[in-house]
């Protein structure tokens, strides 16, 4: 092997780690801040998590998605916990971007039945 091609495989080998270097730590703090709290089968007018049972989050983002309609979200926003929800987001997709408030999130669904998805970033 020339010094030429020894100096372009080491530059080449440097770049390949730099890149998975830097995919490796842009990937996992998104991975772990997102949690999908809703993928379910669900009829007109259910709402999930069900009975309240969704985790006291610090939230960035509530996402809601449904796969033949139209689904709402909200977040449970009272600092003081004392049950009143913000204003509903509806559509096929739908986001809310409450800016680190503590909540809790849900989604529900508002056309017959149909496959609901809910994802929560904290």
């Amino acid at each position: 092997m020339t010094p030429v091609s020894r100096s372009r495989l080491r530059r080449a080998a440097a770049c390949v780690i730099t890149v998975l270097a830097f995919a490796g730590v842009a990937a996992t703090p998104a991975l772990a801040n997102y949690h999908e709290y809703c993928h379910n089968g669900m009829n007109d007018g259910e709402t999930c998590p069900p009975n309240g049972s969704s985790e006291w989050r610090h939230l960035t983002e509530n996402f809601g998605e449904g796969f033949s309609g139209s689904v709402c979200i909200d977040e449970y926003l009272d600092p003081n916990n004392n049950g009143s929800y913000t204003g509903q987001s509806c559509g096929r997709t739908t986001a809310q971007y409450p800016g680190g408030t503590w909540g809790y999130p849900r989604v529900w669904n508002n056309t017959g039945y149909q496959t609901v998805v809910g994802v929560e970033s904290f």
